[in-house]
C-alpha cells in the first residue's frame, strides 16, 4: 500500500512502511512467505512508481511529519504516545521521554532515579496517551507522529488536486489503472 505522497509503501499484515529494496527479503520472511514470483511481481509494481521513497537516504531526505490530521489505516495506530510539551518529540516509553527531557530541557526528576510507583502519581512534564503512529521500526524514519485517530486517511488529504499532472503523476495514474488487473497490487500488501 502506499501511503498518500509520502513517497512510503506500508505492508498491511505487518502494519509498517517497507523500502523497495528490501520487498524480496520482507515478503520471504515469515508471517508472509510469499512465492518469488509474486515478490517478483510486486517488485515490479513498485517500479511503477517512481516518486517512492527507494533507500535509507531518501529516508534521510524526507521529512517525517510531527502532526497529522488523520492516521493511516495501513499503519499501526498507536494510543499510548507520550509527548514533549516544549517541542515535537513523542515516544511511547516513559524511559524515553524522560531521557528526552533531560537532554534537551535540562529536566531533572524531582522524584529521583527508580521506578515510578503505581500508588504514587507524580507531575510529570510531558503528555500522556497520545494517538501516534510511525513509518519505520528502524531507520531514520522510526519517529513518532502524532495523528487524529477518529479520521483514518483518505487519499486526498496530502496531495491537493493540480491542473495539469506532472510526468510522475501521470506515470502514478496509469499503474493505478494498470493496477485493476488480476495481477497482485501494491494495494494489496
Amino acid at each position: 500500500m502506499i501511503l498518500g505522497d509520502t513517497g512510503f509503501l506500508a505492508c498491511r499484515e505487518c502494519k509498517y512502511s517497507i523500502l523497495p529494496l528490501s520487498i524480496e527479503s520482507h515478503f520471504r520472511r515469515t508471517p508472509h512467505s510469499v512465492s518469488p514470483e509474486i515478490r517478483g511481481e510486486i517488485l515490479s509494481e513498485a517500479k511503477k512508481y517512481p516518486s517512492l521513497v527507494r533507500d535509507i537516504s531518501g529516508i534521510k531526505e524526507t521529512e517525517i511529519p510531527s502532526s497529522l490530521p488523520f492516521f493511516f489505516p495501513d499503519l499501526a495506530l498507536y494510543s499510548d504516545g507520550l509527548a514533549c510539551q516544549d517541542c515535537l518529540y513523542i515516544t511511547r516509553s516513559t524511559r524515553g521521554i524522560s531521557k528526552h527531557y533531560r537532554e534537551s530541557h535540562d529536566w531533572e526528576n524531582p522524584r529521583g532515579k527508580g521506578r515510578i510507583s503505581k500508588t504514587l502519581k507524580t507531575d510529570v512534564p510531558w503528555k500522556s496517551d497520545i494517538p501516534c503512529q510511525q513509518f519505520f521500526r528502524s531507520t531514520p524514519g522510526k519517529s513518532y507522529f502524532r495523528v487524529n485517530p477518529e479520521r483514518p486517511f483518505s487519499g486526498r488529504e496530502t496531495r491537493p488536486r493540480r491542473a495539469s499532472l506532472t510526468e510522475d503523476n501521470k506515470i502514478e495514474e496509469e499503474a493505478e489503472n494498470h493496477s485493476e488487473s488480476s495481477r497482485p497490487s501494491l494495494r494489496d500488501f
